[in-house]
């Protein structure tokens, strides 16, 4: 497969990334990539997790490549800095960032975005001063370690990760225990299910297992050597095991997931298979992905576009070709998780996944989808004007506080992520991607 395809896709998109940048220098919200709030001004407060897009420009501005014209371009170093100072700007005194509502406490935005931070760092090195950015990721590592969500593993994986590249950074290390890391470490490869995949609010979701991936690889990458012997042969065992359980859930069309995860999603992070390509699952699943960027079959969101973007710039960095083998739907197959309660079958051009729970099916004949649940159950729950008014006035009072933040998320949790596990696992999703098959879907065939 041709790997240039990673980064023509991506450099496609790069225009449209930096209209979400506020680029005047004279603005109090220059460097800012909610759209939303600095040009639209339809959100009080700036959404963190847009501005991990800074790690997109620097790996831009570092990749010496013919048909990149951003290579060490001075006006895209100019908007990294001015992101990554942007971000600085709006982090909370508790060394925090949001992402929902003002005042979260965000874990995932906090670990996310401060990770970003750190591997822009890195990839602008020589470049990289920063104002103002040491004290603020100092403070986002201190409030990371005091911190964790280990029921949501991917999460967990990236908080890590970033704690993890902050113990290898000599003004950021004094603030990391070794001993405590490699706990995390032990933490995030003990929520691998028997099964095989990583545990997403005590479920499976085929997307985040890819972003899970993304996060081991970067793990085995940092070279814990610091920390004991052996791990390194840990985290690539755990990979391998998940990227044998996704091989099971790349369909015969290309796509991944949405109809039988825990969160929906159906788009595939190639940048951890580039990178354990060795293995000949993960050449295979990632040339699918590679099939599917060539056939432009892939449209980011805004919001995705922002910080899922550089995960196609690190996979054309770690692309090698290597040997790949068939897929689960390209030969006869019969497998049982038993955790998941799915059953996945592939003969004779047919490939099923069936849930053993319920009997619902999932049926592709000669590589088309052809069969599927009716939608089973869906939440209608709206966002309103009294809705809105009162999650300002906890934002502005409780919010503020670690604790009842804590509390309340743990609530909202319950009430719109976990409330609908043990029914049917198979049904008609919503997307953050279009596929081919929504057309089938919206006329009810």
């Amino acid at each position: 497969m041709i790997k240039k395809n990673y980064l023509t896709r991506t450099l496609e998109q790069i225009p449209r990334l930096l209209t979400q940048m506020d680029r005047r220098v004279d603005s109090p919200t220059y460097g800012c990539l909610d759209r939303e709030y600095w040009h639209y001004k339809q959100r009080d407060f700036p959404c963190t997790r847009n501005q991990e897009a800074c790690l997109t420009l620097a790996i831009l501005y570092g990749l010496m490549e013919g048909e990149n014209p951003y290579y060490h371009e001075e006006k895209v170093l100019k908007w990294c800095r001015a992101g990554m100072r942007y971000w600085a700007s709006i982090q909370g005194s508790d060394g925090s960032f949001d992402e929902w509502w003002p005042n979260e406490h965000s874990f995932v935005a906090t670990s996310f975005s401060t990770l970003a931070m750190l591997e822009a760092l890195k990839e602008l090195e020589g470049n990289e001063e920063v104002e103002g950015l040491m004290p603020a990721l100092i403070k986002s590592v201190k409030w990371i370690g005091g911190h964790d969500e280990a029921l949501v593993s991917n999460q967990y994986a990236g908080s890590t990760l970033a704690l993890l590249k902050a113990y290898k950074h000599e003004l950021l290390e004094p603030y990391i225990s070794g001993s405590d890391l490699e706990k995390r470490i032990d933490t995030v490869l003990g929520s691998q299910s028997v099964d095989g995949y990583f545990k997403e609010y005590d479920g499976f979701d085929v997307g985040y297992n890819y972003v899970t991936l993304d996060y081991l690889a970067r793990i085995h990458e940092a070279g814990p050597d610091a920390l004991r012997d052996g791990i390194q042969k840990e985290v690539r065992a755990s990979a391998d095991k998940l990227i044998e359980f996704l091989s099971y859930f790349v369909h015969p069309d290309g796509s991944v997931g949405r109809y039988y995860t825990t969160r929906q999603t159906g788009y595939m992070i190639p940048s951890g298979l580039e990178y354990f390509s060795d293995n000949p699952l993960a050449r295979s699943i990632a040339d699918v992905e590679l099939r599917r960027l060539s056939a432009e079959q892939i449209i980011w969101d805004d919001r995705y576009l922002t910080y899922q973007l550089y995960y196609h710039l690190l996979a054309f960095k770690h692309h090698r070709d290597t040997r790949a083998t068939d897929l689960p739907f390209q030969r006869d197959v019969s497998k049982t998780f038993p955790e998941t309660g799915l059953k996945v079958e592939s003969s004779g051009g047919r490939y099923t996944i069936t849930n053993m729970d319920t009997g619902d099916r999932l049926v592709y004949q000669d590589g088309r989808l052809v069969s599927r649940p009716m939608l089973e159950y869906g939440d209608t729950l709206m966002n309103t004007p009294n809705m809105m008014v009162l999650s300002r006035l906890y934002g502005m009072t409780l919010g503020r506080f670690g604790y009842p933040a804590k509390i309340v998320k743990e609530y909202l949790r319950k009430r719109l992520i976990m409330k609908n596990r043990g029914k049917t696992s198979i049904y008609v999703p919503s997307s953050n991607y279009y596929h081919e098959n929504d057309l089938m879907e919206e006329q009810g065939d």
